[in-house]
């Protein structure tokens, strides 16, 4: 058991492969099909979505802005990025620990140790393995870590909306204090939405994938027009918002498509 049983089956830790243990929600089993994250995404659509996150993303700019002086700055930027290398250790591993959970049949208080949705695995994870005394308090610090990265996120929707839409399009003459109340109706506006479609991706088969495929929308031509405004000064404005407009037309359909992967 443990870490020993981990690196004893390989299979679950080998990178660069074509074929690995899915779970299947509808049967409740794994079987070796395509992984729905390759690892050749890795060098291609995988990294241009990263590369958005950490360079053109408000929720991450606005905090590197926010730094005292450019040192300061610089510092967080890279403490936050050795935090995301061992990030996996947290993020992935309990998955990979709860599906051999699963194929050695584990048995915790006598009860088999079963996974009935691929995106429950790491509540089900730590219910199983952490005393019941401390359910209570973990429960309080994931949702703590929820709404923090729920109200930063409000937050960069808002004050995009207001300096860079209503300010810029819709009200030129606005004060100040008449954007920020714009903002923060539209944040909760934002909240109210968020409450009427969370429930309906209770049907998606992977949350994650759903969710990168959502984002790829927008992140992908962001990006390409942002690498592309830094590389040339040819083209003008109106060439970067055509352009963002056609890649998430382009993006969307190319999701009809079984192939390539949609990170490609």
């Amino acid at each position: 058991g443990g870490l020993s049983g981990l690196f004893a089956e390989s299979t679950f830790i080998r990178p660069m492969v074509s074929e690995s243990e899915v779970f299947d929600d509808a049967t409740g089993q794994r079987s070796l099909e395509a992984p729905s994250m390759p690892w050749h995404v890795t060098i291609s659509g995988l990294m241009l979505q990263n590369l958005y996150y950490w360079s053109t993303n408000q929720l991450i700019v606005q905090r590197a802005l926010a730094a005292r002086s450019l040192a300061e700055g610089q510092k967080g930027v890279l403490f936050a990025a050795a935090m995301k290398v061992v990030g996996f250790i947290l993020l992935c591993l309990p998955g990979v620990i709860g599906a051999l959970m699963v194929k050695n049949g584990v048995s915790i208080d006598g009860k088999p140790f079963v996974v009935e949705k691929a995106d429950t695995v790491y509540p089900t994870l730590v219910k199983a393995v952490m005393p019941q005394w401390s359910l209570g308090f973990f429960a309080a610090v994931l949702l703590g870590s929820i709404l923090s990265t729920f109200n930063s996120a409000l937050q960069s929707a808002s004050t995009l909306f207001g300096l860079e839409i209503y300010q810029i399009y819709i009200n030129p003459e606005a004060s100040d204090d008449r954007v920020v109340r714009v903002a923060s109706r539209f944040a909760i506006v934002l909240s109210l939405a968020s409450f009427v479609i969370a429930p309906c991706l209770s049907g998606v088969g992977s949350i994650f994938d759903w969710l990168q495929r959502a984002k790829a929308m927008a992140s992908l031509p962001i990006i390409s027009t942002f690498l592309v405004g830094i590389a040339t000064v040819t083209p003008d404005a109106f060439a970067a918002k055509v352009g963002f407009v056609v890649g998430a037309i382009m993006y969307g359909a190319g999701q009809f498509l079984k192939e390539p992967h949609f990170l490609h």
